[in-house]
This record gives structure tokens, sequence and C-alpha cells, in this order.
């Protein structure tokens, strides 16, 4: 009998497992396909993060429509060129000068801590990160925590979903759980600071009470 309900268990266990995960992602899908281009209008640098072709060409477009004054291409390969990423007809309808390849970078966290180095040379605050809709709001809250006393906007480079899957959407697939583990990894790291304020907390009030009583 035992043996029956445990499987049963299991099983009911996996159905609701499989139900929140798939709510989740509908969510994460609808959440990417609704995310709207909000460049800040007084936004000084465009941090466009490689990965997706899309991405340059809307980097560029929005730089040249913009006051942003520099843009930083975030991720680069060894041996690439501007050439290599935008045509020669781009870099000469660009009417601003400083145009950033950024090497060091081979995630997206490293894209936040490539971006804020640069904004700190470059004694800037406000920040437009330009990636693919999926990639956004991961790619915030990177930047967010990273950068916490700057203006960050976003501009997304849409995606589409198609059936059957294809490589793009396994790609969607992949940053959902991305997102997942790193929401997680946020919670954690927050409950374990709480948990230790209230263990200082304690302590302090003990050691006062301590005192007070000799």
């Amino acid at each position: 009998m035992y043996p029956k309900n445990l499987k049963i268990r299991l099983i009911s266990s996996l159905i609701v497992l499989t139900c929140v995960w798939m709510f989740g992602l509908i969510f994460f899908l609808l959440f990417s396909s609704l995310t709207e281009s909000e460049i800040d209008s007084e936004t000084q640098l465009i941090v466009v993060l490689t990965g997706d072709s899309h991405r340059i060409g809307l980097g560029f477009d929005l730089l040249n429509n913009s006051t942003a004054q520099a843009l930083l291409v975030s991720g680069v390969g060894n041996g690439v060129r501007l050439t290599d990423l935008v045509g020669h007809d781009n870099l000469r309808q660009s009417p601003k000068p400083l145009v950033i390849l950024g090497r060091t970078a081979e995630n997206t966290e490293g894209n936040a801590i490539e971006a804020k180095i640069t904004m700190q040379m470059l004694g800037y605050r406000r920040v437009c990160i330009v990636t693919s809709d999926y990639h956004i709001l991961r790619s915030y809250l990177l930047f967010r925590r990273h950068n916490p006393d700057a203006q960050i906007s976003v501009a997304a480079a849409p995606s589409r979903v198609t059936i059957p899957f294809n490589r793009k959407n396994w790609l969607l697939v992949r940053e959902y759980h991305a997102t997942l583990a790193f929401l997680f990894n946020w919670g954690y790291d927050a409950a374990f600071s709480w948990y230790n304020e209230q263990i200082s907390s304690l302590l302090q009030r003990f050691q006062n009470e301590k005192v007070i009583s000799v």
C-alpha cells in the first residue's frame, strides 16, 4: 500500500511541477513579447549585448536617433573589428565619434561589469541596454545589481516564437531557466542576508541586556 501511495504522490508532484514550469514559461514569453523600448531621452551610453545580429542594428539606430554620446558593444570576440559588426555606411552615418568594443565580457554578468567600468571611465550615469526581448529581464536585474546608482532604460530587439521549435526558441527556454536560476539565487542571498541581520540584532540585544543586568 505504501509504495502505491508514494508512486501517486510522485506522479502528482511531477504534474504540479510541470504545470508550474509551463505557466512560468508562458508568463516569461508574454513578458518578453510585451517589453517595450523605453530609451531615456537623456541617455548617455548605449550598451549592446552581443548574441543576436538584430541587436547591433538596433543599437546603431538608437545611437543615430538619440542624444546618447557613446555606444559600447559588450562581449566582442578577439580579432573582431567594428566593420565586421556593422557596415561602413552605418559608421559614416553615425554622428557620434565614440564607439567602444568591449572584449572582456563572456556572459551577461560580465556585460554588466564591463558597462559599469565604462560608465565610471566616462563619468556617465544614464545607460540604455540593448538586447533581445527574452534577455531583457535578467540583463536589467544584473545591470541593476552592479550599477545601483545608474539610470537604466532598455531597448528590446524582437524575437518571434515559431512552431515547431527552432534554435531561437530553444534559446528562449534556456534563458528562461537562466532567469529562474538567477531569481532563485537572488532570493537565497536576500533571505540569507535577512537571517544574518536578525541574528546580529538578537546578539546585539542580548549583549545590551547583559550589560544592563550587570
